[in-house]
């Protein structure tokens, strides 16, 4: 008997009340700190800090996806690498708008700065 090859995690969409309107996040930039959902019920999740887009959507119910991509270089000069976190409710909350002149639009922040 042969093993079934895995097949990769397919992204979960969350929808969600949201405090901004998709097309005011959409395409921003947006400085974050975040905690990434643990592989393993009782493990510590593990903190993500960084910069990337928003990209949103909204749908007839009035409910928003929030995600935020981050694009980065590959293994060389012809390979870009993207990685997409997907935001849940408790994240949306703390979507800031960040002052004019902040090199980046937004921020979230689920943690202080360490």
């Amino acid at each position: 008997m042969t093993a079934k090859p895995k097949r990769p995690m397919q992204p979960q969409h969350i929808w969600l009340k949201s405090k901004w309107p998709a097309k005011e996040l959409d395409g921003k930039t947006v400085e974050f700190r975040i905690w990434l959902k643990p592989e393993k019920p009782n493990q510590r999740p593990p903190a993500v800090e960084g910069n990337g887009k928003f990209r949103t959507l909204s749908n007839p119910k009035g409910l928003t996806r929030i995600e935020i991509t981050v694009n980065q270089q590959g293994r060389d000069q012809y390979e870009r690498v993207e990685t997409v976190f997907f935001c849940p409710q408790h994240s949306a909350d703390l979507i800031e708008k960040n002052p004019p002149g902040s090199k980046f639009d937004f921020s979230l922040f689920e943690f202080p700065k360490s």
